[in-house]
């Protein structure tokens, strides 16, 4: 059995497309929350605490702070894709294509991956301007990130069905 590429890229792309298009829903927020939580807690309560060998509050915040957007947006861009499409029945168009279920599944998980892999790096941006603090090893951050947003993109194409 022969895979199709170009619908698995179609669907893909069709997921990046959706996410940009409505990048005041899903981007921005995320990034003006992590503000919030930099401001209200790492300066505000960071300034109480006392560095714990040489790591600051803000600095050990925003590591965690990236991880709890990619979960929310991996998890909030599968299940929400997968429950738009079957309510407003635009999912038997997906379901008649000459896709396997695989490829089906893929296509949301890489499409959620991408969303994640961007907020991630907006997030570490904001990370390194305000608190100046950045991954040691980028390879493990991206790994990290790509395994915790395939899990919750799996996680929410479970719920959403």
């Amino acid at each position: 059995m022969g895979s199709n590429s170009y619908g698995l890229w179609t669907l893909v792309k069709r997921e990046i497309i959706r996410s940009l298009k409505i990048i005041n829903q899903v981007i921005w927020p995320p990034i003006i929350t992590t503000l919030l939580y930099v401001f209200i807690f790492g300066l505000a309560l960071g300034s109480r605490i006392s560095s714990v060998q040489g790591v600051t509050y803000s600095q050990f915040l925003i590591p965690g702070l990236i991880m709890l957007q990619v979960i929310d947006s991996s998890y909030g861009e599968c299940s929400s894709s997968l429950f738009q499409g079957r309510f407003m029945n635009s999912i038997q168009e997906l379901l008649i294509a000459p896709m396997s279920a695989f490829e089906i599944v893929a296509g949301y998980i890489l499409g959620s991956l991408a969303r994640a892999l961007l907020i991630a790096g907006l997030i570490t941006g904001l990370g390194v301007v305000l608190v100046h603090i950045a991954p040691h090893d980028w390879t493990m951050y991206f790994c990290v990130i790509a395994l915790v947003s395939i899990w919750f993109s799996a996680l929410g194409l479970i719920f959403g069905l």
